[in-house]
C-alpha cells in the first residue's frame, strides 16, 4: 500500500519508474528524471529548472527525496549538470566517495559536476583566531560541531 502510494506520487510529479536489471540483482526500480540538471543536498533551496534532492520529506514539484549516500535511484547518464553547495562537508569520507561515485555514474558523458564547500582560509580566519588550545576548542565548536561539519 505505501509502496503504491509512493509510486503514484512519483508518477504524478511527472517521473517515470522503470525496472532495470543490475548485475547480481533480479532488478531494481529507477526513476527517470524529467530534468537534465540535478541539485544535490538542496535543503530548502529549490532551484527552478533543476531536480532538487535531499533527505527532507517533501518539497515542491521539482523536489525528490534521495538519500545521497546510498545508490541514487536514477539510471546511468541521466544528467548534463549536477550541483552541490555546502553538502559534502557534512558527510564522512566513505559517504563522500559513495556520493561522488553515484554523481559520476548518473552524469552524461561530458557532464559537469560543480561542488562548493566553505572556504577553508575564511574558516581559519573567522574561527581560529589565536594559535592556542583554547582558540582551537572554540574554533572547533564554531566551525564544526555547531554546523554539523565533518571536514572542509
Amino acid at each position: 500500500m505505501i509502496k503504491q502510494t509512493i509510486i503514484k506520487a512519483i508518477q504524478a510529479a511527472g517521473y517515470e519508474i522503470h525496472r532495470v536489471p543490475r548485475p547480481g540483482t533480479a532488478g531494481t526500480s529507477v526513476v527517470v528524471p524529467k530534468y537534465d540538471r540535478v541539485h544535490y543536498g538542496s535543503g530548502r533551496v529549490y532551484l527552478p529548472g533543476w531536480l532538487n534532492t535531499d533527505i527532507i520529506a517533501s518539497g515542491p514539484e521539482n523536489y525528490m527525496y534521495v538519500n545521497l549516500v546510498e545508490r541514487h535511484p536514477f539510471p546511468d547518464n541521466s544528467f548534463r549538470y549536477a550541483f552541490s553547495e555546502d553538502f559534502i562537508e557534512h558527510i564522512d569520507q566513505a559517504s563522500s566517495l559513495m556520493f561522488l561515485l553515484e554523481a559520476h555514474r548518473t552524469l552524461k558523458p561530458g557532464g559537469v559536476l560543480r561542488i562548493t564547500t566553505p572556504d577553508l582560509e575564511k574558516v581559519l580566519i573567522k574561527h581560529y583566531r589565536q594559535p592556542d588550545y583554547g582558540s582551537f576548542e572554540t574554533g572547533r565548536t564554531e566551525a564544526f560541531t555547531s554546523l554539523g561539519h565533518l571536514h572542509f
